[in-house]
């Protein structure tokens, strides 16, 4: 990464943990920690660490299709993975919408040839940089069964 340093913490010698607040969402940031020495400063290796959130999804399903759409999460976001499940969680498409994105832009796709009548489940994975939450957005959705009325004025001739 690289960049200038700053103290986001000061802990006591005999202190171990720290909570860190108001980072940045979906924002890839890296840690070192640093023991102050008498005879000279001591730091650790370099963590990285990211604050990620999920997206929330709306959908609508006609009988053989699904369309879902959600809003960028923004920050470092450089993909989505949205995989389309059977109910009983089996793969059955998946597709990576790749950036950039802009800040307020929707991410939206539609998975096509599906069955009426049918159960599915959708997931969708945010990366930041190498980072991803796995399935981090997850809902069922029901494709519609198409009403169909009975024929009517249909007429027999009997010969």
């Amino acid at each position: 990464m690289g960049g200038s340093w700053t103290v986001a913490s000061t802990l006591s010698a005999t202190a171990n943990t720290t909570t860190i607040s108001s980072l940045a969402d979906n924002t890839v940031y890296e840690f070192r920690v640093v023991n102050l020495c008498s005879g000279g400063d001591i730091a650790s290796m370099n963590i990285e660490g990211v604050k990620q959130t999920c997206p929330t999804a709306s959908y609508s399903v006609t009988a053989t299709s699904g369309t879902i759409t959600f809003p960028h999460l923004g920050g470092e976001v450089s993909k989505y993975t949205i995989k389309l499940l059977s109910s009983s969680m089996t793969l059955i498409t998946s597709v990576d919408k790749t950036g950039p994105f802009t800040v307020g832009s929707t991410v939206s796709h539609t998975f096509s040839g599906l069955t009426a009548g049918v159960s599915y489940v959708v997931t969708i994975t945010p990366f930041v940089g190498t980072y991803n939450l796995p399935d981090c957005t997850s809902f069922d959705f029901l494709t519609t069964t198409p009403t169909c009325s009975a024929p009517t004025g249909v007429t027999a001739t009997l010969s």
